[in-house]
């Protein structure tokens, strides 16, 4: 805001270079040469009263903030034109003493490139070596960017001569670090808009002045690198100025440390005067500021684990857990934008068994999953952080440094950069007792073979943004390296008394943290261990066990740090009740269909004199299973019995007043079994006939196939049918005269399994004489649910009888040695059956029966006929 009419004034926002300014010019301003750390905007005629508003934003502020300077330069309209002055004579000066100012370059269409130089038209000669003229000449420049009117050229002053480029190059001492960048800046800014200005008129007066193209083109081209020459120059000025500022100020906001500066300017006015009140040059009030993030503050600590006494003794068998704790404090200034943890390990602890377990950050807890080493993730970043902010977090290892890492970032999704804004980050001010929390948990096992007595000393460091680190508690724990030991005391071998009492002890290794309990596991009769008693601090203890029960005992310790002793591989002490007899334990067995097992069994008694022992099979043995008086068991499963496993006890009882008994078991397990039966049946040749399919499956089969075999010529038209519904597809293949290849598939969800009747097989008997005709049946295979073919696979063959024109007689045993007869012939034919003594000739046949068939077959007795000596012959016969 001016004080009286201003008719000229510059505003220049100044920064360190390496933070960009984006300024916001207020309208009817003109900007200056464009510069992004120093931009500078020209405004004419400013009344009294009037406020100008702008706004900037730096870009790219650190931790240790930004400090900028605002400067404003009102001139009077006699002020200005001296200024105009200062500057041609400067830019004359460049131009007359610049060696190359006139050399350019051009580049042809292949590419070459040719370096020219060009000579000032007489017209510029003329005006360079008139310092008047050079001014009115660089006037006409400013006149034609709208900057100063035309009558105002007359007024032009001569140059003072100034040694520094600019009216303000004076008085650069005694500045602080923005001030001092400001004043160098400046200058340089008037300088270089005077460069430009200068070279644009010289463009002008070349293109006016010139006869030829290529003369005009040269002249311009000169214009142009004397432009260049004057810039140069003018920048390297300037950034000597500006290094030595830096040189000789400190940064703005000192130290990163926690409890640094916290300045920040939020708002400032800027006034300005003209130079008319005290004859000096452009002037006005400056306005600087120092924008200092204030830094967040962190209280933290470390947990180990509690160990016991006060070395702390820790076991060698689990994971050491480790908690770091972190806090941006309530009365900090600033979000934690990011957190460092770093733990340096005690050469005690192996590095390869560090996991991370758990990170927190307020009420956000990240449960790490398990067997981690290395772990990297991405959150949101907790409320109320916008939800363009998350948080990367990663977790690793340093082998080579032996220490373990965090690193928590809070990133802006804008800028994919650290955030910006003191308000935004990973922890805000810890104002609720919460929020401003976090933590980070790990797991570490000491070294293998760290012996006793070891003290693992550890300490964590937590750095918030670019603040020092800071140093956690230190903790201390004491390696507790070897586990400790015990055992049952010995026991007789045979006790009396169903109840005895069983002792431990045990011990720790010299320097450890002493045993704290004991468990105790018995097992009876070699089953498996159970638990006695666990984590008990006594040595002894009653145990009721039971008669003829054999028992086996040990015990394990554990020391005060948590190191437990292993199970015992065998027993510490082993015993036996022994007012029963004792049977040696049977190891279990394996069966197959049809297979026999034979286990023989022995037993002892202690007692005195020797009992005699017998042996007995319990009830609830499988049909078929067996042992004799001398404990020898015998069985042979039947295909029905497959795919099932039995119990079998076996008794033994010794005699005596009363007599007492003892058990041994074991499990038979029968292998799975499947058995294919093909029936049988009558049929006269010409005929047609079925046999069923019998099939004894005890595991569930998938699909079934076999092949029959049978004599060629003998039958035709094969077809298989099945109303089995577990059945889905049955089909049969011819493969020749003598071999036919049946198969069974099982439906959708469907299994073939049981005794049951898998489908039927019918057939053509083909014309021929009467004849037992055999249906074997062979390569048998099938597959289980799993996939798996069957193994104990066995089939049983089937037979059919074809009746031609002669009867077949069949005898078979009956009761009492005598025989049953069947016979096989045309219904409604008569029939005679005859017996010999003996078939030498010449032989006697004397008639035995006479009937009438009403079927195909017929069975009948016969008086007298025996399988008994003397041998006896029948034949039978159709009657005409």
């Amino acid at each position: 805001m001016g004080n009286v009419d201003i008719p000229y004034l510059t505003t220049v926002v100044v920064t360190d270079p390496q933070f960009p300014v984006l300024l916001s010019m207020p309208p009817g301003s003109v900007a200056l040469p464009p510069d992004p750390n120093n931009p500078m905007f020209f405004y004419q005629n400013l009344p009294p009263g009037q406020a100008l508003n702008f706004s900037f934003v730096v870009s790219n502020a650190s931790s240790l903030g930004v400090t900028y300077y605002v400067q404003p330069n009102a001139f009077t309209r006699d002020g200005f034109l001296a200024q105009i002055s200062d500057q041609a004579e400067l830019i004359r000066d460049i131009i007359l003493n610049s060696t190359n100012g006139l050399v350019f370059t051009t580049t042809n269409t292949q590419g070459v490139i040719t370096t020219n130089s060009a000579s000032l038209s007489p017209v510029m000669v003329t005006t360079l070596s008139d310092p008047a003229a050079w001014g009115n000449f660089i006037g006409l420049g400013y006149v034609a960017a709208g900057i100063l009117e035309s009558n105002d050229l007359a007024n032009l002053p001569l140059p003072t001569g100034a040694t520094l480029p600019g009216a303000l190059g004076a008085a650069l001492a005694g500045k602080d670090l923005a001030g001092c960048i400001h004043d160098c800046v400046a200058n340089a800014e008037i300088d270089l808009a005077a460069a430009t200005a200068a070279a644009a008129i010289c463009v002008v007066v070349s293109a006016l002045t010139c006869e030829l193209p290529p003369v005009c083109a040269a002249l311009i081209a000169g214009c142009l690198a004397a432009q260049a020459t004057a810039e140069a120059a003018i920048i390297a000025h300037e950034n000597v100025c500006i290094n030595g500022c830096k040189r000789d100020n400190p940064p703005p906001c000192g130290s990163s440390s926690n409890g640094g500066q916290s300045l920040a300017v939020k708002s400032f006015s800027v006034g300005a005067k003209d130079d008319s009140g005290d004859g000096g040059g452009g002037g006005g009030g400056g306005c600087s500021g120092t924008e200092c993030k204030p830094p967040p503050k962190d209280p933290n600590e470390k947990q180990s684990p509690i160990g016991f006494g006060s070395p702390a003794f820790v076991g060698v068998q689990q994971p050491w857990l480790y908690t770091i704790y972190f806090e941006n404090v309530s009365n900090a200034q600033a979000y934690a934008r990011q957190v460092i943890v770093n733990d340096q390990l005690d050469p005690g602890l192996d590095i390869r068994t560090f996991r991370v377990t758990e990170i927190a950050i307020g009420d956000v807890v990240i449960t790490v999953p398990t067997n981690r080493s290395f772990y990297q993730t991405r959150i949101p970043a907790p409320a109320p952080n916008p939800t363009n902010v998350v948080i990367d977090i990663s977790a690793g290892v340093d082998v080579q440094n032996n220490s373990v890492f965090w690193t928590l970032n809070a990133i802006d999704l804008n800028t994919g950069e650290l955030v910006a804004s003191v308000n935004q980050g990973v922890l805000p001010p810890d104002v609720d007792q919460h929020s401003g929390q976090g933590h980070v948990a790990y797991t570490i096992k000491p070294l293998a073979g760290t012996p006793t007595g070891t003290v693992v000393r550890n300490q964590a460091s937590i750095v918030f943004d670019t603040n020092d680190p800071l140093d956690t508690n230190p903790t201390t724990n004491t390696v507790d390296g070897v586990l400790p030991t015990s055992s049952v005391q010995a026991l007789p071998p045979l006790i009396s008394s169903n109840t005895f009492l069983v002792s431990w002890m045990g011990t720790d290794d010299p320097g450890g943290s002493g045993v704290a309990n004991y468990s105790i596991f018995f097992s009876d009769n070699r089953g498996p261990y159970q638990t006695l008693l666990a984590n008990t601090a006594t040595n002894s203890a009653q145990f009721a066990g039971q008669f003829g029960h054999t028992y086996a005992f040990y015990s394990t310790a554990q020391d005060n740090a948590g190191n437990v002793e292993a199970p015992h591989t065998t027993p510490d002490t082993t015993t036996t009740v022994s007012s029963l007899p004792v049977v040696t334990p049977v190891a279990d067995q394996l069966a197959t269909a049809g297979g026999q097992v034979v286990v023989t069994n022995s037993a002892t008694d202690a007692n005195v004199p020797a009992p005699t022992l017998t042996y007995s099979l319990d009830p609830s043995a499988p049909a078929g299973a067996s042992v004799d008086t001398n404990g020898v068991f015998r069985w042979t499963p039947t295909c029905a019995q497959g795919s099932t496993t039995n119990l079998i006890t076996i008794w033994v009882t010794a005699s005596g007043s009363p007599p007492l008994s003892n058990s041994v078991s074991f499990f038979v397990t029968v292998a799975g079994c499947v058995d294919v039966g093909i029936g049988s049946t009558v049929v006269q040749a010409g005929q047609s006939a079925c046999v069923p399919v019998n099939l004894l499956s005890t595991v569930g089969l998938t699909n079934l196939s076999f092949t029959l075999v049978y004599p060629t010529n003998r039958f035709n038209n094969w077809v298989v049918t099945s109303t089995n519904p577990a059945v889905g597809t049955a089909f049969v293949q011819v493969l020749d005269g003598g071999h036919s290849l049946f198969t069974f598939l099982s439906g959708a969800g469907q299994v073939l399994e049981g005794p049951v009747v898998a489908g039927s097989i019918c057939f053509q008997a083909l014309p021929g004489q009467s004849a037992y005709v055999p249906l074997d049946i062979t390569a048998i295979a099938g597959t289980e649910l799993g996939g798996s073919p069957v193994g104990n696979i066995s089939g049983e063959p089937g037979q059919v009888v074809v009746l031609g024109i002669a009867p077949l007689l069949q005898a078979n045993q009956g009761t009492n040695s005598t025989l049953v007869f069947t016979l096989y012939g045309i219904p409604g034919s008569n029939y005679v059956i005859q017996s010999a003594t003996n078939l030498r000739p010449p032989v006697t046949w004397q008639p035995a029966y006479l009937f009438t068939m009403t079927n195909l077959s017929q069975i009948f007795p016969l008086n007298g006929a025996t399988n008994r000596p003397p041998a006896q012959f029948f034949r039978a016969y159709r009657e005409p």
